[in-house]
């Protein structure tokens, strides 16, 4: 709290440093500094999403796979300046600034009421994709769920394979080739039936609100949604002590790199099951034609798409960006059945919810 009265008391409105300093000492969060590059700003965080923030301070967020999220404070700033890797928004609504951080999970905006006279309100707008709805949680957050469409293959299909590839190598060994006969049979196996289907996935959520007063204590706060965009109504009366800073943070419903890392990791245990695995998700793949093309450029195994996928889990930056492109069409359009055959149900999680 302490940190907090300090910032406040060597506030000036005027001064952005002095306003992103106050955000910093108010945020629990840590921040990721926010680089000036191509007529923006950006910071790529350690998951690999990426938050950029535009000149006109509208933050998007993005990842490999999945649709974009923008939020931008409603109002026209008197100016804007980027301090200590943060975008600091002057006069957004009367006495009320905006501070724009990168954060390990998405990215915040924080409000800055530098005194009485600001509005107790705050409005934000959020760029989503078509179909897109906000729901408030119980604890006063806000879900953003978002309508997925995949290519998959039914659980009928998935057994029937699942069973033609087990006649075919039940008896493997796991230091027992492939004959050319059982190659033979494999290829002989038609590919799964798959239909496109569409449900709706929790990809992001507006984190519980809070706000704080100068001295660092709580001031009640909530959000209210009109649309796609978004409100912060701060409770503050004339007992309150300015400045007051509060928080809307964007963040990405989390899916878990270590579990995927694991999971990719224990398919190197016993080879006669990796071969029966990859063999029958290479059916289900080759049976979705939104997918073979991407396959195709991934190296055109199973074996290879896991290498690559293991590489996004650990550090997204080790693959280039056709790679990139290729695993994003892959993961989005094959579904969940190719990841589960392969035990990898983590990975897609993380791909598709993270």
């Amino acid at each position: 709290m302490a940190g907090i009265s300090e910032a406040a008391d060597q506030l000036d409105a005027s001064d952005p440093a002095t306003v992103a300093r106050l955000a910093d000492a108010a945020s629990a969060q840590a921040s990721f500094p926010l680089q000036v590059g191509g007529g923006s700003m950006t910071a790529v965080l350690p998951d690999g999403s990426t938050t950029t923030v535009s000149a006109t301070g509208i933050a998007t967020m993005s990842r490999l796979i999945g649709p974009e999220i923008g939020i931008s404070p409603a109002g026209a700033p008197s100016a804007t300046e980027l301090t200590d890797g943060a975008l600091v928004q002057s006069d957004v609504a009367p006495s009320t600034d905006v501070v724009t951080r990168a954060t390990s999970d998405g990215l915040q905006m924080v409000a800055v009421l530098n005194d009485q006279s600001a509005s107790r309100t705050v409005h934000f707008d959020l760029d989503l994709p078509d179909g897109a709805h906000l729901t408030t949680q119980a604890d006063g957050s806000v879900a953003i769920h978002v309508p997925i469409t995949e290519e998959v293959a039914s659980e009928a299909e998935v057994k029937r394979i699942s069973d033609a590839v087990d006649a075919v190598l039940g008896n493997l060994a796991d230091d027992q080739p492939v004959t050319d006969e059982q190659q033979s049979a494999l290829d002989s196996i038609k590919p799964a039936k798959t239909a496109e289907i569409t449900t709706t996935k929790r990809i992001a959520t507006l984190a519980a609100p809070w706000a704080v007063d100068a001295n660092g204590k709580s001031v009640d706060t909530h959000y209210v949604i009109n649309g796609n965009a978004v409100s912060q109504v701060i409770d503050a009366n004339s007992n309150t002590a300015f400045p007051v800073t509060a928080d809307p943070s964007v963040l990405w419903w989390i899916g878990t790199s270590a579990l995927c890392v694991a999971e990719i990791a224990s398919l190197a245990v016993g080879a006669a099951k990796v071969v029966r695995a990859f063999a029958k998700a290479d059916k289900i793949v080759k049976s979705a034609k939104a997918v073979i093309k991407a396959y195709r450029a991934l190296g055109g195994t199973m074996s290879k798409v896991v290498s690559l996928l293991k590489k996004y889990a650990k550090r997204r930056s080790s693959l280039t960006s056709a790679q990139i492109k290729a695993l994003e069409t892959f993961i989005r359009a094959v579904g969940r059945s190719v990841f589960n055959v392969l035990g990898l149900g983590s990975c897609y999680s993380l791909a598709t919810t993270r």
